[in-house]
């Protein structure tokens, strides 16, 4: 779908519906213009042509709501052209120039300038000031030729342009709030790819430290396993230390395995409708001390996920809280599917928070981590469709809140 079309069709829609306000004030300047002046002239040309602008009004309504999502350019400045034409019409059948709602060709302007391309507005305002001065050459005289008419005639200058000034305001300030929120959208847009990004990055970093580190790994396994064989006869303190070799091996086979999982490798898990006390669960195993971590939950609390990168994104949030406090806090909860990763430590202060889960910050002392597993566990859920938020106050503990998407929890 092209971006300028589905712009052009949101324009199109909030243009129908001010159209209808433009229908009752056209209908209320007749109705007005006849009882303040008395002028019956060629009323029901005009009340024609309010019908043929309220006809063509419900036509384009009933086009939007077939589903249109895509207006060709051209069709914004036809439509308001064609409103000028009928404003045009109107005012010479009410008065020509004398008629104080001449005023009305401003919102047409400020329209055209809001949501048409540059040469398409300067056409349309070309339009509204050949229709104006049109009216100088074949339109009526209302002659003000006593201050009564004067007065009645300042009146309507003032209705009139509280009318302009009522629908330009309400166009320009829903434009600017659909501009803000697309600004808001497409800076969101680029967030999201600038994470993938940096995953994708980090997906191949692990992977290839993966790789260039096995082999090494491997052989210090191997030569730990055989120097353990030869030292049966030795020391206590030479076999312990043999068996730490091997067991710090492992772990950072283990942990380079894990580091790939979190950063991508284990995309193709299929998600799986997963009870969210079960993925807790199987993150707790990963934790020390995970026995003491308080959990409570909501039986009815399911999500569609993929449970393992879940559950490996998750023990790394209830990880970091571990260490913030001895006391921890897991509610999961089903409307909306949710999990919330509570500690009672120091906090965290706001300069800092703000940076949580940009990769490589970490809020630990060196050597105690990369400050990955936030910016992993974070891309992870917004892949899901849902959200990873956390919320701190210094002195009272800090709070991960990992909302799943609504439809995924059905």
């Amino acid at each position: 779908m092209s971006a300028v079309a589905s712009e052009t069709a949101l324009h199109l829609r909030w243009l129908v519906r001010l159209r209808w306000g433009a229908v009752l004030a056209h209908l209320g300047m007749v109705v007005l213009l006849r009882w303040l002046l008395g002028e019956d002239t060629a009323l029901g040309f005009a009340a024609l042509l309010l019908a043929v602008n309220a006809a063509s009004n419900v036509a384009l309504g009933l086009w939007l709501a077939r589903g249109a999502r895509e207006v060709a350019a051209w069709v914004l400045p036809a439509v308001l052209l064609a409103d000028v034409t009928t404003l045009t019409g109107l005012l010479f059948f009410t008065g020509g120039p004398m008629n104080p709602f001449t005023a009305l060709y401003v919102v047409h302007v400020a329209l055209a300038a809001v949501v048409c391309a540059r040469r398409a507005a300067w056409t349309v305002a070309l339009g509204a000031i050949a229709g104006y001065g049109l009216l100088f050459v074949t339109g009526g005289d209302l002659a003000h030729h006593n201050h009564a008419r004067m007065v009645l005639h300042l009146r309507g200058m003032w209705i009139a342009f509280s009318v302009a000034a009522a629908f330009v305001t309400f166009f320009v300030s829903r434009a600017r709030q659909a501009l803000a929120e697309r600004e808001v959208a497409e800076q969101r847009l680029r967030a999201a790819e600038e994470r993938q990004t940096r995953l994708a990055a980090l997906a191949t970093l692990a992977g290839g430290a993966a790789h260039e580190l096995a082999t090494p790994l491997s052989t210090i396994a191997v030569a730990a396993g055989e120097l353990a064989h030869r030292l049966d006869d030795a020391s206590d303190g030479a076999r312990s230390d043999t068996t730490l070799i091997l067991a710090e091996v492992k772990r950072c086979k283990h942990i380079l395995e894990q580091l790939s999982v979190q950063a991508g490798e284990a995309l193709g898990e299929a998600p799986v409708l997963a009870p969210l006390i079960e993925v807790v669960q199987s993150a707790l195993q990963g934790v020390v001390g995970g026995e003491a971590v308080v959990v409570r939950s909501d039986p009815a609390a399911v999500a569609r996920v993929p449970a393992r990168a879940v559950a490996t994104a998750l023990r790394g949030l209830i990880h970091n809280a571990r260490q913030a406090s001895e006391a921890v806090t897991v509610v999961i909860e089903a409307h909306p599917p949710r999990i919330v990763v509570e500690d009672h430590g120091q906090g965290i202060a706001p300069e800092l928070l703000a940076r949580i889960g940009e990769p490589f910050f970490t809020t630990r002392a060196p050597g105690r981590g990369m400050g990955l597993g936030v910016f992993l566990a974070r891309t992870l859920a917004e892949r899901l469709g849902g959200t990873l938020v956390h919320t701190s106050e210094v002195g009272r503990g800090t709070r991960a809140v990992w909302t799943f998407a609504e439809d995924v929890g059905r």
